[in-house]
């Protein structure tokens, strides 16, 4: 059978996928790849710019306990952000209980971005601070956490044999995984914590909007998905996973957001407090920003 070219839609990891094969291998390498911001964490800024605070994704030793457990059998795990090195160690890795924080074999920061070879596809089609070129790491297997679309359309160029012929696609396998990560602003949920105590439908709404957000699953699909790419090994070329279970969720996220505003733009004495309460932290722009919402 010829592997080049195809391009096939099936089960796969036991969830959707979209996948653009091109030949059969065996691998010696795999690695775990993981975007930093609105991926593992994000990041508030104080009124005056002064101060971050730091909201690392729910569960998150959830999936650092199962990086450390496929650590012990030979498989990396690996940053990769546009953030600077010093972001990445001060606002990421020094949140991080103690015995996770040596479970990264590597940081890959904006300072140590790898530079594509010279007559590659990945050196044709980079742009400058725009693309984690994933494949030019050292390993066979890749899998890529990433908040970013705009990181798999870069891919799929990579991966395209119909264009840039004159490039060989890269001699790997790449599985991608867009999971982003949003929280809502610290400020705003204690606005909404101080209002639920004032009006029982909101406090109703805002409690169930709590509970999705503590047991957001990211981070356990993410370990389920790592379980998977352990244990089998993948094509050459490139699998993009359409997880249903996260889509589901940010559904349900978004319909509680809405049955909130809701309540808010109803009353007119809550919808002031709301902002008033929002003020002490929020800058100026967002509140106008959320006002528009209403």
């Amino acid at each position: 059978m010829n592997f080049w070219g195809i391009v096939a839609k099936f089960k796969l990891l036991n969830y959707n996928t979209i996948v653009v094969l091109h030949r059969k291998s065996e691998f010696m390498s795999k690695v775990i790849v993981l975007d930093l911001d609105q991926t593992l964490r994000s990041l508030e800024t104080s009124n005056d710019y002064s101060d971050l605070k730091v909201v690392l994704r729910p569960q998150i030793t959830v999936l650092l306990q199962k990086l450390s457990d496929v650590k012990k059998k030979g498989i990396d795990s690996v940053i990769f952000t546009s953030a600077t090195r010093t972001s990445a160690n001060k606002y990421f890795l020094d949140k991080l209980p103690e015995e996770y924080r040596g479970v990264f074999a590597q940081i890959i920061s904006r300072e140590n971005f790898p530079e594509p070879k010279l007559g590659t596809r990945e050196n044709y089609l980079y742009r400058v601070g725009e693309n984690k070129i994933v494949t030019a790491l050292d390993y066979d297997e890749i899998l890529f956490f990433d908040d970013s679309q705009t990181e798999y359309k870069f891919l799929q160029e990579l991966f395209d044999e119909k264009q840039y012929t004159d490039y060989p696609v890269p001699d790997k396998s790449v599985t991608f995984v867009n999971l982003p990560f949003y929280p809502r602003m610290s400020s705003d949920m204690y606005a909404l914590k101080e209002l639920a105590k004032q009006s029982d439908d909101l406090k109703e709404k805002v409690n169930d909007y709590f509970t999705l957000m503590v047991n957001e699953p990211g981070c356990r699909i993410m370990t389920n998905i790592i379980d998977e790419f352990v244990s089998i090994n993948n094509q050459n070329g490139l699998i993009n996973l359409d997880i249903e279970e996260f889509d589901k969720y940010e559904a349900k996220l978004r319909a509680k957001n809405i049955e909130i505003r809701k309540i808010l733009s109803k009353d007119e004495n809550l919808r002031n407090k709301y902002f008033d309460l929002k003020n002490d932290y929020y800058l100026k722009e967002e509140i106008e920003d959320d006002k528009e919402l209403l």
